[in-house]
């Protein structure tokens, strides 16, 4: 079998429901399988890109982590990173069809001083932007499905921990602004970016928020059409129903 498939099809791997993914940039890329053998099976037959997805994150550390793991699996990406360092190949997770012929599909994403890259790339800007505390989100356009947000977000901002947003469909949070997202989604169709946008937003503790975002439509990121927010202020208006 095959340990290095296609990076594209590694990420929705990593993107199905019950699974979970978050990094902490310079640090720790974290992995949560379903299920003890599925992530003994997902370590085997997807280990070589596993380390190469944590090396392109700029961390050190890779977890693969199960419901109630007494101990998550830890891989060595430091003597993995210290290889690479030496050899200097360019990330490629062995997708290389001949060696002046690289198979890593170009998107658009839209972003200023970005514009079309490809995977490696993109989420090394993600992960600079996390250095310099912005927080990025990243949606299916067509569905709202969460696809990934960076571990930025500043205090308040968000009412659960960032992994547990990855794969929420979060259309209910437009519930009382449609027409603002109806706005929004014109904007991205006819100028592919709607630059310090404000709306109203119900949050996951269905707490009510307003904030300013910059979007941006990417094209064909995960084989679908997505949306990268860059937050740039919120205010909470309403607290959860429950908040005391």
């Amino acid at each position: 079998m095959n340990n290095t498939p296609h990076l594209e099809i590694f990420l929705k791997v990593i993107n199905q429901p019950s699974w979970d993914w978050t990094f902490i940039p310079d640090r720790e890329l974290c992995i949560d399988c379903p299920s003890e053998d599925i992530a003994r099976h997902f370590i085997r037959q997807w280990f070589d890109s596993i380390i190469e997805f944590t090396v392109s994150l700029n961390c050190d550390r890779a977890l693969v982590r199960y419901p109630n793991c007494y101990r998550p699996f830890d891989l060595p990406i430091r003597l993995f990173r210290e290889e690479k360092k030496r050899a200097r190949p360019s990330f490629n997770l062995g997708l290389m069809t001949t060696p002046q012929t690289p198979n890593l599909t170009r998107f658009q994403t839209n972003i200023p001083g970005l514009g079309e890259t490809i995977f490696p790339d993109f989420f090394e800007f993600l992960a600079e932007e996390a250095r310099k505390g912005r927080f990025w989100v990243i949606k299916d356009n067509l569905t709202e499905k969460t696809l990934f947000l960076t571990d930025s977000a500043k205090p308040g901002l968000l009412v659960a921990p960032a992994h547990q947003y990855i794969g929420r469909n979060r259309m209910g949070g437009w519930r009382d602004t449609m027409d603002d997202y109806e706005r929004l989604q014109h904007l991205l169709t006819t100028e592919k970016v709607a630059p310090s946008f404000e709306h109203n937003y119900y949050r996951l503790d269905n707490s009510l928020e307003h904030c300013q975002k910059t979007y941006y439509l990417i094209e064909e990121l995960w084989g679908t059409q997505c949306r990268a927010s860059c937050s740039e202020g919120w205010e909470l208006l309403r607290p959860a129903p429950d908040a005391n």
